[in-house]
């Protein structure tokens, strides 16, 4: 197997050769924390903002998946709204939307369109165990 400077095998990291556990470094002075071997769903667009009852928000929401400074491509992000009171819909009519993350690691929600119920409330955006909360408001 040919390693990178920072590899993960077994959960462990390994950086430029020696097996490191979270937070031990190397010779470079290279600290390897649990953070970096988390993968994250940062929001990139779309958070805290609101439309009217029945329109369309004016910002996609917009999510960028990655894990040690590596872009995560090619995985299902789901976005949810919620299924009873102040909310909205994606194309289709659906509570849910599905992307998968392109090459950059990003994930675009299609057009989200708020509904009859003014209010304000949260979508998530996840992927696995990993998550991201938008917050939006229906006037």
């Amino acid at each position: 197997m040919k390693l990178r400077s920072m590899d993960l095998i077994g959960g462990l990291a390994v950086v430029a050769g020696i097996l490191c556990t979270p937070g031990c470094s190397n010779a470079a002075g290279y600290t390897q924390t649990p953070e970096e071997l988390t993968p994250r769903l940062d929001i990139l667009a779309g958070d805290n903002q609101s439309a009217p009852v029945n329109s369309a928000f004016p910002t996609a929401m917009k999510v960028h998946f990655h894990k040690n400074g590596m872009s995560l491509g090619g995985h299902p992000v789901t976005f949810s709204a919620p299924e009873s009171g102040a909310g909205g819909t994606f194309p289709g009519g659906s509570t849910n939307a599905t992307v998968i993350t392109d090459d950059g690691g990003n994930a675009v929600a299609p057009v989200l369109t708020a509904n009859a119920i003014a209010g304000s409330y949260t979508v998530l955006a996840w992927s696995t165990s990993y998550q991201a909360t938008f917050h939006l408001t229906n006037q």
